[in-house]
């Protein structure tokens, strides 16, 4: 876990597959379960999409089985993460609803906030912050509570998403305030994903204020992302500097990494979303992702 919130995904992935494997021989069913929950996060980060939800799916029906309700809800509420990262929302919230409905039932905490941040975003990212004021209170009011766990991380995602909020209600210099919280707290946790993001969320705002730092900011979040193996992350990255900047080489880049993450999806239905999110948002970039049943390779010419 410490080598994905540092973004080194791919050294994540190694460790977490041998404790995977260590589990297995261990037959301890907690270990297990800890072990594919994090291998699965770390094939997320990796890009790795059809492997990570393939982990997750055995966790779940794992804690199903062995009736491990607090982990099954951490093990649920995880797999959120790369439905949003494909733009699957109506999944991913299916996702985050079934997870605290379980954290309820055990009154397990962690799952609790971590699955409410996670619908903050997504009602941000569908247009639609209206829905996310009565959770926002709570999840806010949960996160002030937890002194244990991790609220440091809760701290810095709930500033994501209250930044996501204010972008989507058009409060810019709210979205501002917000986003530099999540830059200055990443930086200071070495968390490059969130800086990045938080990067991307300031470079939107601060271009509908017509500020200078947008470009800044956006160009920021493209050197952050290059660091990471998240592919998702550094395609938001190109997204935001093509919004902002327009460039051939900002649109070459998109494309490339939205290739890159369809190639790593094999169901149909997961690709038409990606297709779908990617389009509402940069059409341009859109048009080289090749429809269901169809897939492009990398070498191929759009």
């Amino acid at each position: 876990m410490t080598l994905y919130w540092v973004g080194r995904a791919d050294e994540a992935v190694r460790h977490a597959t041998q404790a995977v494997e260590s589990a297995r021989a261990s037959a301890d069913p907690s270990f297990l379960l800890y072990a594919l929950q994090h291998l699965g996060l770390s094939l997320s980060g990796a890009g790795r999409f059809d492997d990570s939800l393939r982990a997750f799916d055995e966790a779940r029906a794992f804690g199903r089985t062995c009736g491990a309700l607090p982990l099954l809800a951490r093990a649920t509420s995880m797999s959120v993460a790369p439905l949003m990262s494909l733009g699957d929302l109506d999944g991913a919230m299916e996702r985050a609803f079934d997870a605290r409905e379980l954290a309820h039932t055990v009154a397990f905490e962690p799952a609790l906030i971590s699955a409410g941040i996670d619908l903050l975003m997504i009602y941000a990212r569908q247009g639609n912050p209206g829905a996310a004021e009565a959770l926002l209170a709570e999840t806010a009011q949960a996160v002030q509570n937890a002194s244990g766990w991790h609220a440091w991380k809760w701290n810095m995602r709930l500033s994501q998403a209250r930044a996501e909020l204010a972008l989507a209600r058009g409060e810019w210099d709210d979205a501002i305030r917000a986003a530099t919280q999540v830059i200055d707290q990443s930086r200071a946790r070495h968390r490059p994903k969130y800086e990045a993001l938080g990067l991307v969320a300031r470079a939107r705002a601060a271009r509908r204020l017509g500020a200078r730092s947008a470009a800044k900011d956006a160009r920021a979040a493209v050197k952050v992302g290059r660091r990471l193996a998240d592919p998702a992350v550094m395609l938001e990255c190109l997204i935001a500097l093509l919004e902002i900047e327009g460039t051939d080489a900002a649109l070459d880049g998109a494309r490339q990494a939205a290739q890159g993450i369809v190639a790593a999806v094999s169901g149909e239905a997961l690709r038409s979303k990606f297709r779908a999110a990617v389009g509402a948002r940069a059409f341009a970039v859109a048009t080289v992702i090749p429809p269901p049943g169809r897939i492009v390779h990398l070498h191929d010419k759009p």
